[in-house]
């Protein structure tokens, strides 16, 4: 089994554990992003003003964000990585933040 489809405990009889499906690993959690998921999927969150934003894996490498407001699809992307797929959300982010009202 590789890294990307298993898991070997530290301080235990090395026991291999499969990871969920996807490449979406805990530490993937950051910048905002919440980890969900359960032992056959893991994936991440983020809120962003009145829109959800989600990535999920749709193959053992690659994954997708969607963005939802009030439960409907406003953007959705193919991504070959986490990383750019979490570029791809504070990419949306950026090109949706309210004008500045002044403030400096």
């Amino acid at each position: 089994m590789s890294f990307t489809s298993a898991h070997a405990h530290p301080g235990t009889d090395c026991a291999v554990t499969p990871l969920p499906f996807g490449p979406i690993l805990p530490e993937h959690a950051t910048d905002g992003w919440e980890l969900r998921g359960d032992g056959r999927e893991w994936w991440l969150e983020r809120r962003y003003s009145l829109c959800d934003m989600e990535i999920r894996a749709t193959t053992r490498r690659s994954c997708a964000i969607r963005v939802r407001r009030d439960g409907a699809l406003v953007r959705e992307a193919s991504a070959s990585s986490v990383e750019y797929a979490k570029h791809l959300g504070q990419q949306w982010i950026d090109e949706h933040q309210p004008p500045e009202q002044g403030i400096k």
